[in-house]
């Protein structure tokens, strides 16, 4: 029942075009419905980029890959010091689009170990890359505030699991994946 449900969505993400990266904040002020208009596109189309590797994975219906790797390669090309980044300054004094940031490291990173050995050295110069800066950014974070003193940032705690996940999906791919372990 669950594997119906997972190929239907994917085969409506199939029917739909990655999302383009969200543009900046209106007039460089934090609003809630802004927030959300930045951060859905990162949440709901990464989403649909795992739909679609995990169906490839299961089927091995190249049509599913084709889908995964053009989603991968359009997060890929989002900016990861944007408007989607860990650290990204807002107008308020606040850092960071985390909400946007954490799904795209997580959900890349998956995508990325799946679907590995079918990428063109070009594609993982690519991926790699964007996955490294925002890796990085987490990382950072945790340095910032004294983390392991001081666990108290609700997102920042979460991000260990994403930053865990990115470590695992390329470790032997990246240096920096070590430290993220």
């Amino acid at each position: 029942e669950y594997f119906e449900l997972c190929r239907t969505l994917a085969d409506s993400a199939l029917a739909q075009s990655p999302p383009t990266e969200p543009a900046p904040y209106k007039d460089s002020v934090f609003e809630v419905s802004e927030w959300r208009r930045i951060y859905r596109p990162a949440k709901s189309g990464s989403a649909n980029m795992v739909r679609m590797a995990l169906i490839w994975k299961i089927t091995d219906e190249k049509k599913y890959l084709k889908g995964a790797i053009d989603w991968l390669m359009n997060f890929s090309g989002w900016d990861p010091d944007g408007i989607t980044s860990f650290r990204v300054p807002q107008a308020s004094g606040f850092v960071g689009n985390t909400e946007a940031s954490m799904p795209l490291l997580e959900r890349m990173s998956m995508v990325y170990d799946w679907v590995r050995d079918e990428l063109t050295t070009e594609e993982k110069q690519v991926i790699l890359g964007s996955i490294q800066a925002r890796g990085n950014q987490m990382l950072n974070r945790y340095q910032d505030l004294r983390f392991m003193s001081e666990p108290w940032d609700n997102h920042t705690v979460r991000s260990l699991a994403f930053t865990g996940l990115a470590g695992l999906a390329t470790l032997g791919d990246l240096q920096d994946a070590e430290k993220w372990l």
